[in-house]
């Protein structure tokens, strides 16, 4: 795939585009690729205690909760 990047969006961190592309899963109704991709933050400790890092997390638990609905 072949992107053109604008300058300012060159910096996006992996985190962020990991978690809009699990969001992108959860609407697909596939869960278990969405916990997958999310679920290396969970025991990180740079994400923990890293509010700004929580949308993180609410992802992969909502991707948890509707799997287990499912």
């Amino acid at each position: 795939m072949k992107l053109n990047w604008k300058e300012k969006n060159k910096s996006i961190s992996r985190d962020y585009i990991e978690e809009r592309l699990s969001r992108l899963y959860i609407v697909l109704g596939e869960y278990d690729k969405a916990i997958n991709l999310l679920i290396k933050y969970r025991n990180n400790k740079n994400y923990i205690n890293n509010a700004a890092k929580s949308y993180i997390f609410r992802t992969l638990n909502l991707a948890e909760e509707l799997k287990n609905v499912s």
